[in-house]
């Protein structure tokens, strides 16, 4: 199945109904685009199924050592093969002394990982100073009872020594 498109240069060249396809939106594309219509025979024909449209691959490890011996070749070494034995080793051996490890990983994910880390440090330091701040106020609440506590009661002792005195001068 092939996919058509003309643009608005000249006459389309013939093709068959079943190898092309409606790619317009609407009909004033077909017209105005020069998109090439598909008749109702052709739409029959088409399989919606992806699976039936696309045969399956395989894909295979690159040969490094080939590759590396070309790119050497190109270059104009003289002794390309061996040089590409040796830096394919070289880079294998490389490869397997590196770490699967996630600290070692790059990109947004190990990013956003340090922003949400940062940013949960961020909420318990705020929430320990206001823990602190609470303390200091509940601190300082009760010194200000305590003061008021001590005050009440020399003020206490002062009406009783008053009374005391009056009593005593009362007598003499």
């Amino acid at each position: 199945m092939f996919l058509t498109f003309f643009a608005d240069t000249g006459p389309a060249p013939e093709t068959e109904k079943r190898d092309s396809a409606n790619a317009g939106r609407s009909p004033a594309q077909v017209k105005k685009g020069g998109i090439t219509p598909m008749s109702s025979e052709a739409c029959d024909e088409i399989n919606l199924n992806p699976q039936a449209l696309f045969r399956p691959i395989t894909v295979m490890v690159p040969d490094f050592k080939l590759i590396m011996e070309n790119m050497f070749m190109g270059e104009g070494f003289t002794e390309a093969k061996a040089l590409g034995l040796k830096f394919s080793t070289l880079y294998a051996l490389n490869k397997d002394l590196l770490s699967q490890s996630k600290k070692y990983a790059r990109g947004s994910a190990t990013q956003q990982q340090q922003q949400q880390q940062q940013q949960q440090q961020q909420q318990q330091q705020q929430q320990q100073q206001q823990q602190q701040q609470q303390q200091q106020q509940q601190q300082q609440q009760q010194q200000q009872q305590q003061q008021q506590q001590q005050q009440q009661q020399q003020q206490q002792q002062q009406r009783i020594v008053a009374r005391v005195l009056t009593v005593m001068s009362l007598q003499v």
